[in-house]
């Protein structure tokens, strides 16, 4: 699980906003006259907030345990600072994202943690979910760094989360996409942003964390996936 200092850390980044930016104008290409969606894991609520100003979406209930300093105020969201696994809601929802939340959920643990987000999902919802591709240096850097490690806890799961969806009776389409952020541009923030990035202790790296920083600072871009899964 990633630390709320690495959390912080990385949400402090200016190029992190653009990536959230990114995010919801893809999902907008999907979402139409949504009146309201909830998004597990919310981060600071800038998803959140540009998917309801571009008006597709009325409403959005971010989830999230963690307050963050730069969390979003506005009208249209409304906050609950809990786990989703101690989260209620009242109301069923039009569409439901997760955006880089899945891989911090022990495989096993992944299916009942869907379904609890499908049992509050609307007829005809939809749910988003959001996540690395393992493709290009950033996936050689992420899978070397899990292997150093013996730990493969920060893996993407959206082929599990897919291959379920679709065993479900969902409608499931995958799209594609990269954020052009060069990871270079993160090494002001020193080595607290690699676990961010890999949602496991550093001290697992041990004497490989220079090696690991070094292909880091190569990457230029994000590859990310959107499943899109109607039901």
């Amino acid at each position: 699980m990633i630390s709320i200092d690495s959390k912080l850390a990385i949400s402090r980044y200016k190029g992190i906003s653009k990536e959230e930016y990114i995010i919801a104008s893809e999902i907008q290409k999907f979402i139409i006259n949504c009146k309201s969606m909830l998004d597990i894991g919310a981060g600071s609520g800038r998803i959140a907030l540009e998917l309801c100003k571009s008006k597709n979406v009325q409403e959005v209930t971010c989830v999230d345990p963690v307050k963050y300093e730069n969390k979003i105020t506005d009208k249209s969201i409304t906050w609950q600072h809990k786990d989703w696994e101690d989260y209620y809601p009242k109301l069923d929802y039009d569409a439901i994202l997760m955006s880089h939340v899945l891989y911090l959920i022990d495989s096993g643990n992944r299916e009942s943690f869907l379904d609890k987000a499908i049992n509050f999902l609307g007829k005809n919802g939809m749910i988003f979910i959001v996540e690395n591709r393992l493709e290009g240096l950033f996936g050689k850097w992420l899978l070397k760094a899990c292997r150093l490690a013996n730990n493969y806890s920060a893996l993407p799961g959206t082929d599990q989360a897919e291959d379920y969806l679709l065993k479900r009776g969902f409608e499931v389409k995958e799209h594609n996409f990269e954020v052009n952020i060069p990871l270079k541009e993160l090494s002001s923030f020193g080595l607290e942003i690699i676990p961010a990035f890999l949602s496991f202790d550093i001290g697992l790296l041990g004497n490989k964390l220079p090696e690991i920083s070094h292909i880091f600072s190569k990457i230029q871009c994000i590859p990310e996936k959107l499943i899109v899964a109607i039901k």
